[in-house]
């Protein structure tokens, strides 16, 4: 039993290792990519103050910045990974990535271009580490443009998936609620409004005759004041998520240090003030993959919630906490549904770092010294914290008694050897 507990331990390892070096290669873009993202939801604000014609150019603007989430993203995974000559890979990378955003932009696929620009991201990683450095200036530019082509290709069988499933999705009751928050939480999470704009604008989110005119999509009802069931079924769950976020974000701030926690307050700040929560979600998959789902989860939770009360709180962008206060209705079941969410964020966040960890717990430094005790324990990845003098692990089973002498009750480890209460300084 100890042996197979034993290969559990080292491939969960090796997995927290490749994600805590991608994880440690975004920080410069998660906080720059939060400014975007915040900067663009205050100008869609201020576009509905203003004239049509200059109100278009604000929200164009606006999308821009959000797009360019996507360059900043592939331009520091790029030059921080480079061995030399970082802002020039750096900077052929969104070269050649903007030669796919050409061949798209008028695809419904553009969605995914975030998703496109990290993968795209890491594959110049390896070329540059692979290869010759004109050889693999030559072979991007010609993938950019073969995998651009290939993903106008592909567009419309694309499309098609979205409307098959914004199709299984509608007319479910409170099922639609759940699996629309769930997968839309997948989509969301790689900055995809795909799913959404599938119910927000068409008759998948609703169709009915209002003053001699169809009127479809629950963004189109919400905007003209019809309160239909499908905007608690789609929409107001999005408020509940963000209590969510913010009590994840106050669990999380006990156990992410240095500048993995600014990353950390910038995403979680960006998603409640603009309403788009991939770049949290991002560093969340990041940090703990169990946390990712648990939280994933917790947002058709939010969904279930407002459709059963009939919350009937819309919104025309996306869904933050300006347009909460801007759209407030329902106060009572707004605020006492956040508390609660706002609770299950923390105690979710709080319970899967203690029973699974989370990658910044590599980031933790202790001398080498202590690496055999270190390793005796079960890794950093075993090691939970202090409390007097006992030591709280995840699994006492990986504890090494034959390496140290120790006495074990259920999950507390106790030792009077010199390195073991040394490491207590480090944790």
């Amino acid at each position: 039993m100890f042996i197979w507990e034993n290969i559990a331990n080292n491939n969960s390892m090796s997995v927290y290792n490749r994600l805590n070096k991608i994880q440690n290669s975004l920080l410069i873009p998660y906080t720059i990519s939060s400014v975007f993202i915040v900067f663009a939801e205050i100008l869609l604000q201020i576009s509905i103050m203003l004239e049509p014609d200059i109100s278009s150019v604000i929200i164009s603007l606006a999308y821009l910045f959000e797009h360019l989430v996507a360059y900043v993203f592939c331009y520091f995974i790029v030059s921080v990974s480079a061995n030399d000559k970082k802002g020039i890979k750096g900077f052929w990378s969104i070269v050649c990535l903007s030669v796919v955003d050409i061949i798209i932009t008028d695809c419904e696929i553009v969605e995914l271009f975030f998703a496109f620009a990290v993968l795209f991201s890491f594959l110049c990683v390896l070329c540059f580490k692979s290869f010759d450095e004109w050889l693999s200036f030559i072979f991007l530019i010609v993938f950019a443009l073969l995998f651009g082509l290939l993903l106008l290709f592909v567009d419309k069988y694309y499309n098609e998936l979205v409307m098959i499933i914004a199709s299984a999705l509608s007319n479910k009751g409170v099922a639609s609620s759940a699996l629309f928050g769930f997968i839309d939480s997948l989509f969301s999470s790689f900055n995809a409004d795909s799913l959404r704009n599938a119910i927000f604008g068409k008759s998948f989110g609703g169709a009915y005759y209002i003053d001699d005119s169809i009127v479809t999509g629950t963004k189109d009802l919400f905007k003209i004041g019809y309160n239909a069931p499908e905007i608690s079924t789609y929409m107001s769950g999005r408020y509940y998520s963000l209590f969510v976020v913010f009590g994840a974000l106050i669990s999380m701030l006990d156990y992410v240090k240095g500048v993995q926690r600014i990353a950390l307050i910038f995403t979680a700040i960006s998603a409640v003030l603009s309403g788009n929560c991939f770049l949290f979600m991002l560093f969340v998959l990041l940090e703990s993959p169990w946390m990712y789902l648990f939280l994933s989860l917790t947002q058709a939770l939010c969904y279930v919630s407002a459709h059963l009360i009939g919350l009937g709180m819309g919104y025309l962008f996306n869904g933050s906490i300006i347009e909460m206060v801007l759209n407030a209705d329902n106060i009572v079941y707004l605020i006492a549904g956040g508390v609660i969410f706002l609770c299950i964020g923390y105690f979710i966040a709080r319970m899967v770092v203690i029973k699974f960890g989370i990658t910044d717990l590599l980031n933790t430094y202790f001398p080498t010294r202590l690496n055999s005790v270190v390793k005796s324990l079960g890794g950093i990845m075993n090691i939970i914290r202090f409390k007097d003098d006992k030591l709280e692990v995840r699994n006492p089973q990986l504890v090494d008694t034959l390496s140290l002498e120790c006495e074990i009750e259920e999950n507390y480890v106790s030792s009077n050897d010199e390195k073991f209460v040394e490491l207590k300084e480090y944790l």
